[in-house]
């Protein structure tokens, strides 16, 4: 099992350094992310309203953020848009 600050490190790391597939490293490009921490700042509801999303990729980032107790850190987040 990772320790606590090995997984929170990965939020941190480059998206190309993370063990996904190279689709999803594309779609993360094509959508302005670089990190993990990057996506989990947009929160599920604005990340599934973006100009890219697909199931596929949700599904890939839900399976490596679970995979990594990290599926806490993708919250919905408040719109602070009106």
């Amino acid at each position: 099992m990772k320790l606590k600050n090995e997984t929170m490190d990965m939020l941190y790391k480059n998206i190309s350094d993370l063990p996904v597939s190279t689709g999803f490293i594309e779609k993360c490009h094509m959508m302005g992310f670089n990190r993990l921490k990057d996506i989990t700042d947009e929160g599920w509801v604005a990340l599934m309203q973006k100009k890219g999303f697909t199931n596929r990729w949700f599904g890939e980032l839900m399976t490596l953020l679970e995979s990594n107790q990290l599926i806490y850190t993708l919250q919905a987040k408040p719109d602070i848009s009106h």
